[in-house]
């Protein structure tokens, strides 16, 4: 659950800026276990059990009729702990260029920057969690009504950095409704 709060910042240009406030409640299981009964390390778990903050800034500012640009940054962090276990602090700067091709579709470009903090805890393993990450996201967007549009966007790595031996993905894909009232 997330709320957000957009405001201009000039009186004389569009430049405009905001603040973004949500709490990430513990969905996902944390006690899956394989067909012999053993369970999963804490992060290979769908959930990690904790209540989480969310805090976001962002300030976007057209650069023409068609064009704009966005820098955002993020923090994420655990407001407690489950089972002994607390997911590591994240942090995620994303800078961005739209291009509106038409009055309903436009192009992004994103450069995405993470921060993983290594989790903690008796149940955690702190040196094979954590990292830094960097990717490229182009993307579309379509806006299918005023208040309606569909997005995707495809995550390629530029750099990673993980502590110890982590899966990574060589790409990511990520589509998306978004609602506007």
């Amino acid at each position: 659950m997330q709320g957000r709060y957009r405001f201009t910042l000039s009186a004389d240009g569009p430049v405009s800026a905001g603040v973004a406030l949500g709490v990430k409640l513990p969905t996902g299981s944390f006690t899956v276990t394989n067909s012999e009964g053993v369970a999963a390390e804490r992060m290979l778990q769908p959930g990690t059990g904790t209540t989480d903050v969310l805090i976001t800034g962002f300030v976007s500012r057209p650069l023409g009729p068609k064009d704009s640009m966005f820098v955002q940054l993020s923090f994420e962090a655990a407001l407690d702990s489950r089972d002994a276990y607390r997911p590591g602090n994240r942090t995620y700067l994303n800078l961005g260029y739209n291009r509106w091709l038409t009055s309903r579709m436009g192009l992004q470009l994103q450069l995405n920057f993470a921060f993983k903090r290594p989790e903690e805890g008796d149940n955690a393993e702190p040196d094979v969690s954590g990292g830094k990450y960097v990717f490229f996201s182009p993307g579309i967007s379509y806006d299918l009504s005023h208040a309606w549009q569909v997005h995707a966007y495809l995550q390629l790595p530029i750099y990673q950095y993980v502590n110890g031996v982590q899966l990574t993905a060589d790409w990511a894909a990520l589509a998306g409704v978004a609602w506007r009232f």
